[in-house]
């Protein structure tokens, strides 16, 4: 029973880090901007914490459930985006603006992007596998929302405070959350609420938009926990263990292009 137990976490895990891996190379490919890669990762690791069972962290709901909300979302979002071109005016207004050309491609900066969170991506999997598939997500979901914007390594390691004290913050509103006890209906509002207050900020914003981001995930997270009070503290140490993660890919990085440039100054392109 072990074996199959210690099994099934390193297969969620494995199929957690194709789901980070693959995402970065589609959505730094094609320029996709913020949130990026955040909400795949997210969207994987909160899925397979829900359908784990409940012996591995999880909350046992059924797998084919979790996969028909996650498709019924997908199908609801694509027609509200679709549903203004009803409008002929809209359609008009639409086709007058000008074209953007879908084109799949990497530069020198994404390529450096994309190799540093498959290195830290890899390094998070070895790391966290015997932490657990409720563990395993957010230390990854760290590495990207660290890593996944940006090359330069100073504004880089700004990102990772930010993503460390967002984190602080959100579980402190997710506790707020908690206290009052929302079910049912009251949960579909907190999540709708944070939802359309992180698509608002992100943008703007990241740090801000990481304090929402915490404690959307952690409410979706806690629904069929046992103790939904054990998820306040975890996120804390698994972000920490993925920012010194996302740290270590960072200065490893600087270092490897000092060693490639003998006798260069400080490459601050990189700083």
């Amino acid at each position: 029973m072990g074996i199959i137990s210690s099994g099934r976490v390193v297969t969620s895990i494995i199929a957690l880090l194709v789901i980070a891996i693959a995402a970065a190379v589609i959505f730094l490919g094609f320029g996709v901007g913020p949130p990026g890669v955040l909400f795949p990762v997210l969207v994987g690791g909160v899925a397979s914490h829900l359908a784990a069972p409940v012996a591995l962290g999880g909350a046992a709901v059924n797998g084919w459930l979790v996969l028909g909300m996650i498709a019924t979302g997908s199908v609801i979002a694509y027609a509200v985006v679709v549903a203004p071109l009803v409008v002929p005016r809209v359609r008009t207004t639409d086709a007058d603006l000008p074209g953007q050309r879908l084109g799949f491609s990497f530069d020198q900066q994404t390529s450096v992007i994309l190799i540093r969170i498959v290195i830290a991506a890899l390094i998070a999997a070895a790391i966290a596998a015997p932490l657990g598939i409720h563990r395993a997500y957010w230390v990854t979901l760290t590495i990207v929302a660290i890593l996944q914007n940006g090359h330069r390594v100073r504004l880089t390691a700004l990102r990772g405070i930010h993503r460390l004290l967002g984190t602080l913050v959100g579980v402190g509103l997710f506790a707020l959350i908690e206290l009052t006890g929302p079910r049912g209906w009251g949960v579909v509002v907190v999540l709708v609420i944070l939802q359309f207050l992180v698509e608002i900020v992100v943008i703007r914003n990241y740090g801000l938009a990481l304090v929402l981001i915490s404690p959307l995930a952690l409410t979706i997270s806690a629904q069929g926990a046992a103790t939904p009070s054990s998820l306040v503290m975890d996120p804390v140490i698994d972000t920490v263990i993925g920012a010194g993660i996302a740290m270590i890919v960072l200065l490893g990085s600087l270092l490897l292009r000092r060693l490639r440039r003998p006798g260069a100054g400080p490459v601050t392109e990189s700083r």
